[in-house]
């Protein structure tokens, strides 16, 4: 999913829905649900790397790290709502936000790629054919959606010498 926004609405709807699809996802004897977001603790996000009950099925509602990151055993299913949040600066406003985008087709590809990972599975991306006709190969790299005048404020500071392994390296800004 593109960012907690979405994640929490999804849990939200799991809870508050009297059985959505026809199951109750509030049956702990048959489902676990676990959020993996940067804000959830730490020891939340571990419990996902545990070993359930057997016959309880794992329902992982995560962002893009679960893209690259890290590998959940015995995923099975990975349903993708094909977007990601990203980091975009804006000139005319000079404000950077966090916007929803399209992922690009290889985003799409690598997570349908954590699908059965241990035994057979099955991916299905929320993404018209349409849309994934004319999805990009890649995400817009991020130096060029980015505002670069804090990096370029870095270097612009007067350096000093660093001393690298018995060399010295000196970097001298104009």
């Amino acid at each position: 999913m593109d960012g907690m926004d979405t994640i929490k609405a999804v849990a939200k709807f799991v809870e508050d829905t009297r059985n959505p699809f026809g199951i109750d996802f509030l049956d702990t004897q048959k489902y676990e649900i676990h959020m993996l977001h940067s804000s959830v603790p730490i020891a939340d996000q571990q419990a996902v790397f545990e070993p359930c009950e057997p016959n309880v099925r794992r329902i992982v509602l995560a962002t893009n790290i679960a893209e690259t990151s890290i590998t959940i055993p015995n995923v099975v299913y990975v349903i993708d709502t094909g977007r990601v949040k990203e980091k975009r600066y804006d000139p005319e406003r000079h404000a950077s936000s966090l916007v929803s985008a399209w992922a690009g087709s290889s985003n799409i590809n690598q997570r349908a790629g954590r699908a059965g990972r241990h035994r057979a599975g099955q991916y299905y991306g929320i993404v018209s054919k349409a849309r994934l006709d004319t999805m990009e190969a890649y995400q817009m790299v991020e130096i060029k959606r980015v505002d670069l005048s804090n990096v370029v404020m870095h270097i612009k500071v007067p350096c000093q010498s660093f001393e690298v392994e018995s060399s010295k390296l000196i970097l001298l800004v104009a």
